[in-house]
């Protein structure tokens, strides 16, 4: 019996502590973080267009031939020519394969709808990597002239360097619009932006210009390309102690 008695108060002595964190829980007694309560979040954001000083060229070399061998081995011999005529206006190493396809050719006897076998064809892409943009003509003049069959298109960008130098620049942006912000919402309170106490760079966009090639080899000699600018953009978050 004595046992039952102690069993039944341990039980009612643990339910009611229960009951009471929970109580405590419900009414938010549980403070929040001290470094949460006196500062103040806020973001920022810069945007900059920028002139490129690159260009990514992607174009491929067709042949066809009877069998897979003439296929490929044409092709080997136009590739050849395409690289010594590009190794004028840029360097080996910024020219790289980036595709490599041999396809069956085949159509179909309207009469019978039977498939007819035609040969072989070979498509090698290169991607070329242009610094001197001045040259982007005289290039794109060379190209179809030595074997060149499509260009899929023209990508304008920054350098690794400018690339670098941009985002700096605009980083800083970023952050004097966050700093202004905390200012603003401070002041309304008739408080003081204080120091940081944690700041972090959210976003970071790289917008390239492209240039569709159904516009670039429309006529004998390539008309001149006009880069657009690269777009590159900068989101922070920031947190300012209020004193």
């Amino acid at each position: 019996m004595m046992k039952d008695h102690t069993f039944h108060v341990i039980m009612i002595g643990l339910l009611a502590a229960s009951l009471f964190f929970l109580f405590l829980h419900g009414r938010g007694a549980v403070p929040p973080p001290p470094d949460n309560r006196n500062t103040i979040s806020v973001s920022g954001f810069a945007e900059q267009n920028v002139a490129p000083d690159q260009a990514k060229l992607v174009v491929q070399i067709e042949t066809e031939g009877k069998t897979a061998q003439e296929a490929q081995d044409m092709n080997a011999e136009v590739s050849a020519n395409v690289l010594a005529a590009a190794q004028r206006f840029l360097p080996k190493k910024q020219i790289e394969t980036i595709g490599y396809s041999l396809m069956k050719q085949q159509s179909y006897d309207p009469q019978t709808g039977k498939p007819l076998f035609l040969g072989y064809a070979h498509v090698h892409t290169l991607q070329l990597t242009l610094d001197d943009l001045d040259r982007m003509g005289d290039l794109l003049d060379a190209l179809p002239a030595v074997g060149v069959t499509h260009l899929q298109g023209i990508s304008f960008l920054l350098s690794k360097e400018k690339e670098r130098m941009v985002r700096e620049e605009i980083l800083q942006l970023a952050v004097q619009q966050a700093q202004h912000k905390a200012d603003v919402l401070a002041d309304a309170f008739h408080v003081r932006r204080g120091k940081p106490v944690m700041i972090s760079e959210t976003n970071s966009f790289f917008t390239p210009s492209r240039t569709s090639p159904e516009t670039l080899f429309s006529a004998a000699r390539a008309p001149e390309v006009l880069p657009g600018d690269v777009t590159v953009s900068v989101s922070v978050q920031a947190a300012f102690v209020l004193s």
